[in-house]
């Protein structure tokens, strides 16, 4: 019987960008958290990136280097990732969710950056006896969750 867990350890601030940092980094992060390389190379069995090449390129790609040193990691493409660039590349199809999507990021836009604003609308909300739901930008490559969140706060 297998038993699964799945918790996020830490988030790891890189120095370097490449598979190679990025894989040092990563071995650094385990073994500070007291994984031995023994262990890892009897256990360690899933990697989950977005789609980069530095990610799971197939000549140097972390995934590939990891490989070579942990036989049992078997790495993937993030599902919530993919599922997000699929939504993505539907909106881009369907243009009249377009206008939509342009209110929305200007909204965001002009309201997000501005101090100023953001307090003259609070001041009208206030005034008007309503509460301001925040949005963030709107079907953009973020994950499909988020975007739900402005959606319903429109």
């Amino acid at each position: 019987m297998w038993v699964r867990f799945l918790f996020f350890l830490d988030i790891v601030e890189l120095s370097c960008t490449t598979s190679a940092g990025i894989e040092k980094a990563l071995i650094d992060c385990l073994t500070g958290h007291g994984l031995r390389l023994e262990y890892l190379r009897d256990h360690w069995v899933g990697l989950g990136t977005d789609g980069a090449s530095v990610m799971l390129g197939s000549k140097s790609g972390v995934a590939t280097r990891l490989k070579a040193i942990y036989p049992l990691i078997v790495s993937w493409h993030c599902f919530n990732h993919r599922l997000e660039l699929s939504v993505n590349d539907a909106i881009k199809c369907c243009t009249e969710v377009n206008h939509f999507k342009t209110f929305m990021d200007l909204l965001y836009s002009t309201y997000s950056m501005s101090p100023k604003l953001q307090r003259e609308l609070t001041e009208c909300a206030s005034e008007l006896e309503i509460q301001l739901n925040r949005i963030g930008r709107v079907l953009d490559v973020r994950w499909v969750a988020s975007n739900w969140q402005t959606v319903k706060a429109v």
